[in-house]
């Protein structure tokens, strides 16, 4: 599992690691607004099928972001 978030009520609400490669948990129903802005060294996200939402701008500035796999 990756380092690096605050997660409330099964919700990701911030990303303060350095991963290039980030899994997100089954346990989170929902990214939210701008979890992921301006990450610019992340490259690839697997995102699991319980996943609900994600929140306006979770990737804003997340140049190197290639590839997103859902599970």
């Amino acid at each position: 599992m990756s380092e690096g978030f605050e997660i409330e009520y099964g919700k990701r609400i911030k990303y303060r690691g350095t991963e290039t490669e980030v899994t997100i948990p089954d346990s989170v129903t929902e990214i939210g607004m701008c979890v992921f802005e301006d990450c610019t060294s992340l490259t690839s996200v697997v995102i699991p099928d319980i996943l609900t939402r994600i929140g306006s701008r979770a990737f804003e500035n997340c140049a190197s972001l290639k590839n997103c796999v859902l599970i």
